[in-house]
Protein backbone atom coordinates (compact mmCIF):
# COMPACT_ATOMS: atom_id res chain seq x y z
CA UNK A 1 0.00 0.00 0.00
CA UNK A 2 2.83 2.39 0.83
CA UNK A 3 4.49 1.55 -2.49
CA UNK A 4 1.27 2.35 -4.36
CA UNK A 5 1.07 5.70 -2.59
CA UNK A 6 4.70 6.46 -3.47
CA UNK A 7 4.17 5.58 -7.14
CA UNK A 8 1.05 7.71 -7.27
CA UNK A 9 2.95 10.61 -5.73
CA UNK A 10 5.78 10.25 -8.25
CA UNK A 11 3.33 10.19 -11.17
CA UNK A 12 1.59 13.28 -9.79
CA UNK A 13 4.96 15.00 -9.43
CA UNK A 14 5.79 14.28 -13.08
CA UNK A 15 2.37 15.66 -14.04
CA UNK A 16 3.10 19.03 -12.43
CA UNK A 17 6.80 19.05 -13.23
CA UNK A 18 8.24 22.34 -14.43
CA UNK A 19 11.68 22.93 -15.94
CA UNK A 20 13.39 23.70 -12.64
CA UNK A 21 12.02 20.56 -11.00
CA UNK A 22 12.96 18.47 -14.04
CA UNK A 23 16.52 19.84 -13.87
CA UNK A 24 16.68 19.20 -10.13
CA UNK A 25 15.43 15.62 -10.46
CA UNK A 26 17.85 14.96 -13.34
CA UNK A 27 20.78 16.33 -11.35
CA UNK A 28 19.76 14.25 -8.34
CA UNK A 29 19.58 11.05 -10.42
CA UNK A 30 22.98 11.77 -12.01
CA UNK A 31 24.44 12.41 -8.54
CA UNK A 32 23.06 9.12 -7.21
CA UNK A 33 24.41 7.21 -10.22
CA UNK A 34 27.80 8.88 -9.78
CA UNK A 35 27.91 7.89 -6.10
CA UNK A 36 27.02 4.28 -6.92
Amino acid sequence: MILNRAVRRVLHTFNVLDRFELFYVGALIIFILAVI
